[in-house]
């Protein structure tokens, strides 16, 4: 079952900052949506913008692996994304 994101208003701030800079960090405490919200402007600048064609992100390996290609899947506005982990 896909989920539909709805953001907070941190999370739509988030999602402003990486979509208007071309190289920048989110930096949150665990649980607040890094992920998606790093998902959801991807997304956005590839699709709707399409300023992109490719994004790199650097995330633990664990993350890399395991987080990101399962949240890509997770939610409804990102299934079409892939998420290549390179260990």
């Amino acid at each position: 079952m896909l989920i539909k994101f709805k953001p907070h208003d941190y999370q739509q701030e988030a999602i402003q900052h990486i979509k208007q800079h071309t190289h920048c960090a989110l930096l949150l405490d665990m649980g607040l949506g890094k992920t998606i919200s790093c998902l959801t402007a991807i997304d956005a600048l590839m699709y709707d913008e399409f300023t992109v064609s490719k994004t790199l992100v650097i995330a633990p390996k664990n993350v890399a692996a395991h987080t990101w290609p399962s949240e890509v899947q997770k939610w409804e506005h990102t299934k079409h994304l892939r998420a290549v982990a390179v260990t």
